[in-house]
């Protein structure tokens, strides 16, 4: 099997092809081969309410670098934020003459972002009890708040949770039912959010937010975005999808919990040899 810097095209000469790397626990990432590469930083989505909104989703941070073969990138991955009502950590990345942060998502405060090209501040959840989670702008964008009322869908990247209806959508609209992402690439999620016909998942494909939870656990969010709320009483709201996405909320109700926020993480990608 090819090693990583194989996969980069060797030893530094130029030509090598593109890349992707996904890191979700804190570490050191030594640099290959000489290139351009493309750094995304995600903070940890903030956890839903039990008896309040969902959680805000995190900040994101994209810088495009030079970097030299054996240069260290240090990071520390900010966790996802704790059922009912926890703040998501924050993500840090250093290296030579940069230092990004993107900090987590709380039910009422979206996570932001510092040092990078681009910095985003994370989406909203909706002001009201059972809202569905924030997503990430990683389209360089803030994502729309999800809409308020009771009972909401979860955020996608590109369109809000909808009150009693479907959750959010990776591009405002569904491309299919089942595509996930665009030319193979993570920062580019092209999903649905979830369904709610009879044996269908009510959780979102990677950019889509997770369907509001009539009687039932929210969907979960796909990669990057807002779980769903729900009027439960002895079920939970939809999880944050991985990558900073907020957990739903729920009516406070029985047992119901509120969903946690998505983990934090930290994407590089190999642009191009030097």
């Amino acid at each position: 099997m090819p090693n990583f810097s194989q996969l980069f095209g060797g030893g530094g000469s130029g030509g090598g092809v593109y890349e992707q790397r996904v890191f979700v626990k804190s570490g050191t990432f030594i640099a290959p081969v000489n290139g351009l590469y493309l750094l995304s930083l995600i903070g940890g989505g903030g956890g839903g309410m039990r008896g309040g909104r969902g959680g805000a989703a995190a900040g994101f941070s994209q810088k495009l670098v030079q970097l030299a073969a054996g240069t260290a990138v240090n990071y520390t991955v900010g966790a996802g934020g704790q059922v009912n009502g926890g703040t998501g950590g924050t993500s840090t990345l250093t290296t030579t003459g940069v230092s990004m942060a993107a900090t987590g998502g709380s039910p009422d405060t979206p996570g932001t972002a510092s040092g990078g090209d681009i910095n985003v501040t994370g989406g909203s959840s909706g002001n009201s009890r059972a809202s569905g989670g924030g997503a990430v702008g990683v389209y360089g964008v803030t994502p729309a708040a999800s809409l308020e009322g009771l009972n909401n869908g979860g955020a996608g990247v590109g369109s809000p949770g909808v009150l009693y209806g479907a959750p959010g959508t990776a591009l405002g609209f569904v491309v299919s039912n089942t595509a996930e992402y665009s030319a193979g690439r993570l920062l580019l999620p092209i999903g649905r959010g979830g369904l709610i016909q009879e044996g269908s998942p009510r959780n979102g494909l990677p950019g889509g937010g997770g369907y509001w939870g009539y009687s039932s656990n929210g969907g979960n969010g796909g990669m990057f975005a807002g779980g769903g709320g729900t009027d439960a009483t002895t079920s939970g709201g939809g999880e944050g999808g991985m990558f900073g996405g907020g957990g739903g909320g729920t009516t406070g109700q029985g047992s119901s919990v509120g969903g946690p926020g998505g983990q934090g993480g930290l994407i590089i990608e190999f642009m191009r040899g030097k």
